[in-house]
């Protein structure tokens, strides 16, 4: 089967009928000719052949056999079938005429030919051949009644008659049947072919990717929308490609293939493909098998859609709902801190209100004094708590008006803002000269600079000219800025405690606890992230965080960070 696939065009095999017929021309082109090779053979040692016919069997081996190379150069099965033939029928008449006439063995073999007419070309080829050799086997049969010789022996009118009668009768009901079985076929071809288109259309018309290849990997056929889903210019182009080229992980084929072979099905396997470009998507593969009468598996028939952006969202959506599970605790630490530390200086007030209304009945005032200065802090700690909460609800993820901020310029001006505290506390601020641009919001990006230098002060009152240190260090491919003092140092344990919200590492300082988180969300705003180093109490610490540098080229946006 394979020496005969040889000659038949690839786009042939794809059609079941066009297949099954170029198999019967081509078998036929091989049995004709060991046929007439051997007929001929048989004659030549029986007795002598007649040149003219030796002549017309070689010739006729020579245009039978070039019929299967006349099909796989130009894919024409009406141009081979007339081949085959015509060659057929002009053998029969050349060998009856040459051999013998009516009493020749090759002239009783046309009966045969609307038959293979039918099987080569169809019904009306058939008719055809056998209304030219009818006349041909009548003639045959009037020549030796007028005395032209054509038989080795001569034959009596009434035998002559007979095997004409018989010869034209065979050709009568091979015909017959030759027509009728080529109606039925037409009519299952037809069938067939509305089968075939439907399929075809439906195989088009599928929004996802369809494709048929062989268990060993060679692409067969491919819809519209898998070239248009890998990125191909046409069908071609892709059927080139080996179907294991497509995975990211080769051992994703294996995997399949050995599942399909088990089971025949294949639904919803997710894995990693690249297309003709190089980009990644993730694909939902459902698979089933084709197999032959032996339950081999000869077709693998697969719809792949593409999910990358479904896999994305998904992703998004669980960032996001973790994201709104910490905003919700976030938010009920707030809630509950906010309650607490508004009600101690409304309580202060209330209390004091009450000792105030006392002490004036009395006309004390100096207790009066004392009561109003009371009043005075309470109410002075509770507008320092609203600023700040204020501050923090301030940040927001608009990234729209970002633009490229010089840091050091920023950590300069904050010195300057600081400069009377700084004084105060005899310190020294240092600031690297090598400070980068970075991309972002430069009242955020000053925030963060003012909350760090003014805990790093706050925390280092207890020394003598403390020293703050503000600059960056490179490595792990990327930038991690500080703000570094010698200050009380933080314990381990309190490292990731101190950002939270109204948290203080040490109670007896005047604050709120909000400063640290400002920090932490205006650096999260930037896409960056924020921590503390400190070896522990008395150590010092360093504030580090992260923060997106500014492109190159002038004023390319960032994408917009997550959250």
């Amino acid at each position: 089967m394979a020496a005969i696939d040889w000659f038949i065009p690839s786009y042939l095999r794809e059609e079941h009928h066009a297949l099954r017929r170029a198999r019967v021309l081509v078998g036929t082109a091989f049995g004709l000719t060991l046929a007439f090779v051997a007929g001929t053979l048989l004659r030549l040692a029986i007795g002598a052949v007649h040149p003219r016919a030796l002549a017309v069997a070689l010739a006729s081996v020579l245009v039978v056999l070039a019929a299967p190379f006349v099909l796989r150069a130009t894919g024409s099965l009406k141009l081979a079938g007339a081949m085959i033939l015509v060659d057929y029928a002009a053998s029969v008449v050349a060998m009856g005429v040459y051999a013998g006439g009516l009493t020749s063995p090759m002239i009783m073999a046309a009966p045969m030919a609307p038959l293979l007419a039918v099987f080569l070309l169809d019904s009306r080829a058939a008719i055809l051949t056998a209304a030219l050799l009818s006349l041909v086997i009548v003639v045959l049969a009037v020549l030796p009644l007028a005395g032209v010789e054509l038989g080795r022996e001569h034959e009596g009118r009434q035998d002559l008659l007979a095997r004409a009668l018989v010869l034209l009768m065979s050709m009568l009901l091979v015909t017959f049947i030759a027509a009728w079985h080529d109606r039925q076929r037409s009519e299952v071809e037809s069938q067939l072919r509305q089968s075939e288109k439907l399929y075809r259309w439906i195989f088009e018309q599928t929004k996802d990717a369809v494709a048929l290849s062989t268990p060993d990997g060679r692409q067969v056929d491919v819809n519209q929308a898998g070239v248009d889903l890998y990125g191909f210019d046409s069908k071609e182009e892709l059927l080139a490609r080996d179907a294991a080229s497509f995975y990211v992980d080769p051992r994703d084929r294996d995997a399949l293939v050995a599942r399909l072979r088990a089971c025949g099905y294949v639904q919803g396997m997710e894995v990693r493909h690249r297309k003709r470009g190089g980009e990644v998507m993730t694909v939902q593969s459902t698979v089933s098998t084709v197999r032959d009468d032996a339950g081999e598996v000869i077709r693998l028939v697969g719809i792949v859609r593409d999910v990358t952006a479904q896999k994305r969202a998904e992703a998004q959506r669980e960032t996001v709902l973790a994201e709104l599970a910490d905003k919700n605790a976030e938010l009920e630490r707030f809630t509950y801190t906010v309650s607490h530390d508004l009600k101690s200086p409304l309580i202060s007030i209330r209390s004091f209100l009450g000792l105030l209304e006392k002490d004036v009945e009395d006309g004390d005032r100096v207790r009066i004094g004392k009561d109003i200065g009371h009043i005075a802090n309470a109410a002075k700690k509770m507008q320092i708590l609203v600023d700040d909460l204020l501050e923090l609800t301030r940040i927001r993820r608009q990234t729209e008006s970002w633009s490229q901020v010089p840091l050091g310029a920023v950590a300069r001006e904050v010195v300057e803002l600081l400069a009377g505290r700084i004084a105060q506390r005899r310190a020294r601020v240092e600031i690297a000269p090598d400070l980068p641009a970075v991309r972002g919001d430069r009242t955020l990006l000053r925030m963060i600079f003012q909350n760090l230098i003014e805990n790093a002060l706050k925390y280092s009152s207890n020394r003598r000219a403390p020293r703050v240190t503000v600059g960056l260090r490179r490595g792990g491919g990327e930038t991690v800025y500080f703000v570094g003092d010698d200050g009380i140092g933080i314990a381990r344990e309190d490292r990731d405690r101190v950002f939270g919200l109204f948290e203080q590492v040490d109670a007896t300082e005047i604050g709120t606890g909000i400063g640290l988180t400002t920090v932490k969300r205006a650096v999260e705003v930037h896409g960056g992230r924020v921590w503390v180093e400190s070896e522990g109490k008395g150590m010092g610490s360093t504030f580090c965080f992260t923060l997106p540098e500014a492109d190159a080229g002038a004023g390319r946006r960032r994408r917009r960070p997550p959250g």
